[in-house]
């Protein structure tokens, strides 16, 4: 686990207001059609896609803010339901999970337990950046994982 500022950057998503079991119908969808999106409005892709969780609990159904997308080189007009914005910087505990999603929750248990040790508040932000995804082989899933902090 390291801490890092994540740069500000322009940002191409949609965004919801889902429960946890409802996020899953996001899962592969959405980041085909903002991708394709993204091309459409003529945007040059900067990075991996990533997902924005603000207030989310995994441990209880209740609705949470998703952000879904990419970042891009710079802004251009695009169309609702999609976004493109500039987000600031977001100072945060990283860390690498290795493997299937459905083993995520282990890594984030063992950030936010040191960050509790370290008596290290949170932001209520979370972001996750898909670095390579494997739906034949999960177990060869990367993701990183950012918390962020106050």
């Amino acid at each position: 686990m390291e801490k890092i500022t994540q740069p500000a950057m322009y940002f191409f998503c949609r965004e919801y207001r889902t429960t946890p079991p409802g996020m899953l119908a996001y899962v592969r969808h959405i980041p085909k059609e903002l991708f394709a999106a993204a091309q459409q409005f003529g945007l040059e892709i900067a990075g991996v896609m990533q997902w924005h969780y603000q207030g989310f609990n995994p441990a209880s159904n209740e609705p949470f803010n998703l952000r879904i997308g990419i970042p891009v080189i710079s802004p251009k007009p695009v169309l609702n339901p999609y976004k493109c914005i500039e987000l600031p910087a977001f100072e945060c505990y990283a860390a690498l999970h290795c493997g299937a999603w459905s083993e995520m929750l282990r890594s984030y248990s063992l950030i936010f337990n040191k960050l509790n040790d370290s008596g290290i508040q949170v932001s209520g932000e979370t972001r996750e950046q898909y670095l390579l995804c494997n739906f034949d082989r999960e177990q060869d899933n990367l993701t990183y994982i950012q918390v962020g902090i106050k």
